[in-house]
C-alpha cells in the first residue's frame, strides 16, 4: 500500500511520521485491496487549546473510504481514525466477498 502524508501549515517531527507510519501500515490486515491512502495531519488553534486532526482517505478498487478524528494529540487521533477505518474496510471486504459468491444477485423463486 502507497502511502502519503501530509502535514498541513505545521512542522511535524520525525518520530511522529514513525509512528503515522506503524499505525497505518497495520490497515491492509484488514483489506487486502487498498491500493494507497492519503494522510493529513492538520492542527487547530481553538479558544481550549491546540486541537489536532488527522483525516485519512483510503483508496480501494473503484471506491474509497474516509475518516478523521479530533483530539488533544496527533497519536491518539490516529488512532481514532484507525479504529473507523477498520470497521469500514471490514464492512467493504465482506460486501466484496457477499458479491462475489456463486449465486449473488440471482433471487429464489
Amino acid at each position: 500500500m502507497k502511502k502519503t502524508i501530509e502535514p498541513v501549515n505545521i512542522e511535524v517531527s520525525d518520530e511522529l511520521i514513525g509512528f503515522v507510519n506503524n499505525v497505518f501500515d497495520k490497515l491492509p490486515k484488514y483489506y487486502d485491496r487498498i491500493t494507497s491512502a492519503d494522510i493529513y495531519l492538520k492542527s487547530f488553534n481553538e479558544k481550549s487549546g491546540i486541537e489536532n486532526e488527522v483525516e485519512v482517505k483510503v483508496f480501494l478498487p473503484g471506491r474509497e473510504v474516509f475518516a478523521s478524528a479530533k483530539a488533544d494529540s496527533f497519536e491518539e487521533a490516529s488512532n481514532k481514525v484507525f479504529s473507523k477505518l477498520k470497521r469500514q474496510l471490514v464492512e467493504a471486504k465482506d460486501m466484496d466477498r457477499r458479491k462475489n459468491q456463486p449465486g449473488a444477485g440471482i433471487k429464489d423463486r
